[in-house]
């Protein structure tokens, strides 16, 4: 009769709210993965762009190495010949 079903509908309830309870456990978990994701991120987005900037001094070096050896060699072997 009635009890049995008072009694089902607090059960049901009483799961109701357990499962209502685990997903805000779920999802606060999930907002903390995102905010430590998000702090990752920024940090990875901080290395590349350092990197980035590293490789762009890098390739400035190489190519001004590169437009002069031709000079800096010559020079050299004028160096040497005038040692002779």
């Amino acid at each position: 009769g009635i009890r049995d079903f008072v009694k089902k509908s607090n059960n049901e309830v009483a799961a109701l709210q357990q499962e209502i309870s685990d997903k805000s456990d779920t999802r606060a978990g999930a907002k903390t993965e995102l905010t430590q994701a998000d702090e990752d991120l920024k940090e990875t987005n901080g290395e590349l762009k350092s990197l980035s900037e590293y490789l762009a001094e890098l390739h400035g070096d190489c190519d001004f190495l590169m437009d002069n050896f031709d000079i800096r060699q010559e020079a050299r072997t004028d160096e040497i010949n005038g040692l002779k």
